[in-house]
């Protein structure tokens, strides 16, 4: 894990295996759609090329990957709907705006993640086959550790 402290690269030791979590954004991350009027009302939503591309990193490193559906939607009638499609095209999440539940420290009212995956990070589209890499590099270079920051 690199963490980047203060202007300095530091390499941190780490322990205690644990999954690399990832927080997924719904709309326009993993289904975009066509729409008028509301933002995400009533609009026919398809699927993006990273579901694939999450839904292959999954396949290929199993419980390496934890990943937690991190979106706004908040009624449960939306929360379904939106659980039950990405079912539907063979997509499931280890959590619902929840943190990873062996944390080894607390945190705020934001989720934790190792990644964020959301269409609005940067304005550019998201490229596949760098996040697909990089998953892969992390897994592959077991760099899924816990760490914390010495003060």
């Amino acid at each position: 894990m690199i963490i980047f402290v203060r202007g300095f690269y530091m390499v941190q030791l780490v322990r205690n295996a644990r999954p690399m979590i990832i927080a997924i954004d719904f709309d326009g991350t993993l289904f975009d759609g066509f729409h008028t009027g509301d933002y995400w009302n009533n609009c026919i939503l398809y699927p993006t090329p990273l579901l694939n591309t999450l839904m292959d990193l999954k396949d290929k490193y199993g419980g390496c990957l934890y990943y937690i559906l991190f979106t706004c939607r908040c009624t449960t009638e939306e929360l379904e709907e939106i659980i039950d499609l990405c079912e539907d095209y063979g997509i499931t999440f280890d959590a619902i705006n929840t943190n990873y539940p062996d944390l080894p420290f607390e945190t705020s009212g934001k989720v934790y993640a190792d990644l964020y995956l959301d269409n609005r990070a940067n304005g550019v589209p998201i490229d596949c086959g760098y996040i697909e890499n990089y998953i892969a590099s992390i897994v592959e270079s077991d760099l899924i550790r816990p760490f914390t920051v010495e003060k």
